[in-house]
């Protein structure tokens, strides 16, 4: 079989359509034929979706503006999610450390925790702001004015990055709903 562009099979269908109309009038396939070349033009017309999880891709060109490529943004995001954070990355805090997961976001929530840990010994310190941008310019991290605030920032990063592939369903149970789940010791 030929590749053949949908654009050409519009336009065939058309000619067939014309073609059944003058040769053949009250044909009853020239109904069928029409629906065809307007489904055909309707598939046309709507947007891309991409291969892998089947939503809208969008047009992304070069800055110079000559080529692009189609992109989906949800696959972007979860790829995004998954990459590793820097190699240069801090893990160690002063009494604590965390070993990578290998995905990227994630580490980077690790990684702020850490750095909250190295900055301040005593969590009651984690809301104050940074004189001296201590929570600014970490490799792959959101920067933050505070421990905290580098820590949510970064945690948000990764929701947003994860939530955006509708494809990575998370459970999530109600706070209301944990404390009366009951547990087989419970009976």
């Amino acid at each position: 079989m030929s590749n053949v562009s949908i654009t050409d099979l519009i336009a065939q269908a058309r000619q067939l359509s014309k073609y059944v109309s003058e040769h053949i009038p009250g044909s009853r396939y020239k109904p069928m034929i029409d629906r065809l070349a307007n489904a055909l033009e309707a598939a046309n017309d709507s947007p891309e979706v991409c291969p892998d999880c089947h939503r809208e891709m969008e047009y992304v060109g070069t800055p110079d503006g000559a080529s692009g490529y189609m992109h989906c943004w949800d696959c972007y995001y979860e790829a995004k999610a998954s990459a590793p954070l820097h190699e240069g990355a801090r893990f160690d805090a002063y009494y604590y450390g965390f070993e990578p997961t290998g995905v990227g976001t994630i580490d980077a929530i690790l990684s702020a925790i850490a750095i909250a840990g190295k900055s301040a010994h005593h969590t009651e310190n984690w809301d104050e702001e940074s004189e001296y941008g201590y929570y600014t310019g970490h490799l792959g991290l959101v920067d933050g004015d505070s421990a905290v605030d580098l820590i949510q920032k970064n945690a948000d990063r990764a929701a947003k990055a994860f939530n955006s592939c509708r494809r990575l369903p998370i459970p999530v149970t109600p706070q209301s709903q944990v404390s009366e789940t009951k547990t087989e010791g419970d009976l």
